[in-house]
């Protein structure tokens, strides 16, 4: 394609990952598909992919913050909500056992956060993830983590 190494360059300049990058040029070129009937006989065609793109990837970034900060409120909620006591309502071995269960990627970002205390952009730059990634992971651990422990005795 001719206008996919342009593209991928774009993308990867936004981005700042060659993975994300690719994903953006793919779904360009999807949508680009998808609404080749709006395009106007005559126009730059290069022009109209790298606005697709780019709104694309304006509309990813929207998106990842606001999954960062559901996430986040509803981990400040559940902290909030929870009596000091109760707030696990485990012993921290029997907490950690269970972390070292999840899945590698949710693990890693578990320990990031309550081991080392770092913030989810502090996170997120550390593993080369967006903000609302690491929000999401973080979430379905708590989830998961509810399920390994089992309800509150």
């Amino acid at each position: 394609m001719t206008h996919e190494r342009y593209l991928h360059r774009t993308a990867f300049r936004l981005s700042g990952d060659h993975d994300r990058a690719a994903d953006l040029v793919q779904e360009t070129f999807v949508r680009a598909w998808l609404r080749f009937h709006r395009f106007q006989r005559g126009s730059n065609v290069r022009a109209w992919l790298a606005t697709i793109l780019t709104r694309l990837f304006l509309d990813q970034c929207k998106h990842d913050k606001v999954v960062a900060k559901a996430g986040q409120e509803q981990v400040t909620r559940e902290l909030a909500d929870a009596e000091p006591d109760d707030a696990v309502g485990v012993s921290d071995a029997v907490l950690w056992q269970a972390v070292q269960a999840l899945d590698p990627e949710l693990r890693t970002i578990v320990e990031l956060r309550y081991r080392e205390d770092l913030s989810y952009q502090a996170i997120a730059d550390r593993l080369q993830l967006p903000v609302g990634t690491v929000g999401t992971r973080l979430m379905r651990a708590h989830e998961r983590l509810r399920i390994l422990l089992g309800p509150p005795a």
